[in-house]
C-alpha cells in the first residue's frame, strides 16, 4: 500500500507562518471501469466507488489533509476531522466549502475555532 502524506506539512517555509483558506471539496472514484455497459445495459447495480475528501489551502493549491471513505458516506461526517487536523498544523483564516457542509455541527466547531466560514447556504426547499 502507498503512503501519502500532506505535501504542506513538509514545507518549512510555509509551515504556519500565515492565516491560510481552506478549501474542502469531495469527489467520488470509480474503482473500476471493467464491464460498464453490461453492468449499465443488463445488471442495473449501482457500483461500488470510494470518495476522496480533501482540504487544500486556497492560495498554495497544497492538499493540507485527506480521507477516503466509501462511497455512501457523506461530505459532512469528514468535514470536521478535516479542519480539526488541519487547525492542528496551520492558521486557518477562512474556510470555504458548498453546500453539502451546511450544517450547525459545521459551523459550531468553525466557531470554536474562531474560523470564518464561507459556506453557501442551502435554499428551504433543498433542506429535509
Amino acid at each position: 500500500m502507498i503512503e501519502i502524506k500532506p505535501s504542506i506539512e513538509n514545507d518549512n517555509d510555509y509551515y504556519n507562518k500565515e492565516p491560510i483558506t481552506l478549501v474542502v471539496d469531495a469527489s467520488g472514484l470509480t474503482v473500476s471501469k471493467k464491464g460498464d455497459y453490461i453492468e449499465e445495459k443488463w445488471i442495473r447495480k449501482k457500483k461500488e466507488f470510494i470518495k476522496l475528501h480533501i482540504a487544500a489551502d486556497a492560495k498554495s493549491k497544497k492538499v493540507v489533509s485527506f480521507r477516503i471513505t466509501r462511497g455512501n458516506v457523506h461530505d459532512a461526517k469528514t468535514f470536521c476531522p478535516l479542519v480539526r487536523e488541519s487547525f492542528k498544523k496551520n492558521n486557518i483564516d477562512k474556510v470555504c466549502v458548498d453546500k453539502a457542509q451546511d450544517n450547525r455541527r459545521n459551523f459550531n466547531l468553525l466557531e470554536r475555532l474562531d474560523v470564518e466560514p464561507v459556506i453557501a447556504i442551502r435554499n428551504k426547499e433543498d433542506v429535509r
